[in-house]
């Protein structure tokens, strides 16, 4: 079976203690999470007792109007009671400050496993540029309810997120993390980010999207080998006019299915090889 950097967990979550998990949760249909500032420094608090509660470690985070980002590492096997006192005790709190009814959340939550330090990176940049990409600011820095401002900030200070454990797997000397990290989500801006309330797929797109735009740059020392690997073929695949050699039909049937499994349509991969939809099609089904 290929290997996955992120692995979408399904409703029988299999929990691994020490591990590292991208969780995020949405409010149904066109419902708000949060509609005041006051809704957000509520949820800001529930956040700040969970490393003590439940003994995880925050490493990113965002609050947008309708849906959250966490970055977490987990010590125990708790990473569904966790979530739950944290969704349940946010649902009691906005149901009785706007005498609504019904759910605050839809169901389940989604978390996904990250295997590697490279991904997990990338998903600290997806989800620091959310705000900028849905345009509730023009300036990155400048959204209050997540926790990049640790990250580019030149003033440390202390805080329930653990931003230096990202920062210094850039470099060991924090403030030099922090030019890094700069760096990198300036770059990062440059790349396509859907929503993943939209394509559940959003995240493994953006960081393929990603390894490629810094791979043109030759900035490729914080993109994941496999990552790259995947750049290479699709590089070599867009080369080839013709697909006639059995060995370039076997590579671009197993692009194709790489493509696939992070979430790309027939149509998409298409676009991205330069290359007809019947053709890859026919490729990938013969």
């Amino acid at each position: 079976m290929r290997k996955v950097e992120g692995v979408p967990l399904s409703r029988e979550r299999i929990i691994y203690p020490n591990a590292v998990y991208h969780i995020t949760h949405r409010a149904p249909g066109r419902e708000m999470l949060f509609l005041e500032d006051s809704d957000y420094l509520y949820m800001l608090s529930l956040l700040k007792s969970i490393p003590q509660k439940f003994n995880w470690k925050i490493f990113s985070f965002c609050l947008m109007p309708n849906h959250l980002h966490l970055l977490v590492r987990i010590k125990d096997e708790n990473l569904s009671l966790g979530a739950k006192y944290l969704f349940e005790k946010y649902a009691k709190y906005l149901n009785a400050k706007y005498s609504r009814k019904g759910p605050v959340f839809c169901k389940p939550f989604r978390a996904s496993l990250c295997l590697n330090e490279k991904y997990l990176l990338a998903i600290s940049l997806y989800i620091h540029l959310n705000p900028f990409k849905a345009r509730l600011i023009t300036e990155l820095g400048k959204y209050r309810w997540s926790s990049l401002n640790l990250f580019v900030g030149r003033i440390s200070r202390q805080s329930f997120v653990d931003s230096d454990f990202i920062l210094n797997m850039l470099n060991d000397n924090t403030d030099k993390g922090k030019e890094i990290y700069i760096t990198l989500i300036n770059d990062a801006i440059n790349i396509r980010l859907n929503a993943i309330s939209q394509d559940l797929n959003a995240l493994n797109k953006f960081r393929l999207e990603f390894a490629y735009y810094m791979k043109s740059k030759d900035k490729v020392d914080n993109v994941d080998e496999d990552t790259l690997k995947l750049c290479d073929e699709i590089e070599r695949s867009k080369k080839i006019k013709r697909f006639t050699r059995p060995e370039d039909v076997a590579a671009i049937k197993y692009l194709g299915e790489q493509l696939l499994s992070n979430g790309y349509t027939i149509s998409e991969i298409a676009k991205m090889l330069n290359k007809s939809r019947q053709l890859i099609s026919r490729k990938l089904i013969k």
